[in-house]
């Protein structure tokens, strides 16, 4: 049994059948309701092109959480939704392949449907990385579909720059893949990870390839070691930031998030100045430099200020801001959903975005981090701790530190309990 197939044809129509019928394909594995850093940025990818799609997606509640406001940014626009009841894994092969052959099988029942699937586009989007090898297979099917293929990172390396491991792809659908591989003059070589399948399929089938970053798209370009692929990707490596919804999005709720704050923090009963920071902190990022600053905050600063990571209750974050002594600053809170996470960001005086490190023998760090695309635009100052050269670091900030650095970070938290911003710098100038 090459997958489970419960509900790939609940074909969750969103509204009536007497509407235009979409002329693009959605295969994003992570999509709309699921709590995923790829779902969403997919998501709304959806929602500010505005254009009628059919979706396919898989189930992921054995991996991640829902946030149900999610369905709401897409509502209107999908027509078609299949979501795959198949294993759900980052890179198993037996997953991919039960992905990849629902996928296929939800195709061919839509096909029966009247008016077909009258498809001019397709777009994909990994991680997951199945979501480009389903697409990949599809285009091959209807020769002429314009396929889109966007990377949130490089898929066969990690955020500290290792290869990552993985199983090696074996079987008929393997050898389907080669084959439209050998199509275009590329063997993909012995020993190739399921990772490096799908990055060398995108990089080398779709027509247009999206990076979110200038530096991203040069570092994946960098790692290209066949000649073939290189020339491939660089004439449709295209640079398109994530997307930003329009502003009325952030006032669609009110959550209360600041319910516990004291408005006298300071003396004549002016209210703390807020810091929010709102995502998870990846390998290649670090709390430890804010962490230690606010612990070093001078006693008549202490409650004057208060730094939120909105994060998720992780035990060991808060063991972490607890062994720092910096508990009566910095306060782990649970993830927002997404919509309350717009609107609570217009609730801070002041937004945090920490750089990723560089990897291993670079000097900038190439990704662009997704949360910045929601940061713009909510109005409020953002402050980075950058490396210089880096892409947050070329973005209009209301404050700037270097990555690292403890004392400029104490000076900032320093400034803002004592109502003094520092003047907003100019932004740096990409190498």
């Amino acid at each position: 049994m090459t997958g489970m197939t419960a509900t790939e044809h609940t074909a969750a129509a969103s509204g009536p059948r007497d509407r235009a019928p979409a002329e693009r394909l959605v295969i994003a594995y992570a999509f709309a309701p699921y709590a995923d850093t790829s779902a969403v940025a997919a998501t709304k990818r959806v929602a500010v092109q505005a254009e009628p799609v059919d979706v396919i997606s898989n189930a992921m509640d054995s991996l991640r959480g829902r946030d149900d406001s999610l369905k709401d940014v897409v509502g209107g626009l999908v027509r078609r939704r299949a979501v795959l009841d198949t294993p759900t894994m980052f890179a198993g092969w037996s997953s991919v392949l039960s992905f990849c052959r629902a996928g296929q099988r939800t195709l061919a029942a839509w096909a029966q449907e009247p008016g077909g699937t009258p498809y001019t586009s397709v777009y994909s989007r990994a991680h997951f990385i199945a979501s480009h090898l389903l697409a990949a297979l599809v285009v091959g099917e209807r020769p002429g579909l314009h396929w889109q293929a966007e990377m949130s990172d490089p898929l066969s390396r990690k955020a500290t720059g290792e290869l990552r491991e993985g199983p090696e792809p074996r079987g008929p659908l393997a050898e389907e893949l080669a084959t439209l591989l050998a199509g275009r003059g590329v063997r993909m070589p012995e020993g190739a990870t399921v990772y490096q399948w799908a990055e060398t399929v995108a990089y080398t089938l779709a027509d247009e390839v999206v990076f979110t970053s200038d530096g991203q798209r040069d570092y994946c370009l960098s790692l290209v070691e066949d000649p073939h692929v290189r020339a491939a990707l660089a004439p449709k490596a295209v640079v398109t930031p994530h997307a930003t919804l329009p502003p009325e999005w952030y006032t669609r709720r009110d959550p209360d998030v600041l319910g516990d704050a004291p408005l006298a923090g300071r003396a004549g009963g002016e209210r703390q100045v807020q810091v929010g920071y709102f995502g998870g902190f990846y390998a290649s990022q670090s709390p430890q430099t804010l962490l230690r600053a606010a612990a070093s905050l001078a006693p008549e600063d202490r409650g004057r200020v208060r730094v939120h990571l909105f994060t998720g209750q992780s035990e060991e974050l808060s063991a972490q801001v607890l062994e720092a002594g910096a508990g009566d600053v910095v306060r782990v809170r649970d993830r927002l959903p997404f919509l309350d996470f717009l609107a609570a960001t217009r609730q801070m005086d002041l937004l945090l975005a920490i750089d990723a490190a560089p990897v291993e023998g670079d000097t900038v760090p190439h990704v662009r981090l997704s949360k910045w695309s929601d940061y713009v635009g909510s109005g409020t100052g953002v402050w980075g701790m950058v490396t210089p050269g880096s892409d947050l670091a070329s973005q209009d900030l209301a404050v700037r530190t270097p990555l690292g650095h403890q004392t400029a970070t104490l000076q900032v938290l320093t400034s803002l309990a004592r109502g003094t911003l520092p003047a907003r710098s100019a932004p740096d100038a990409r190498p």
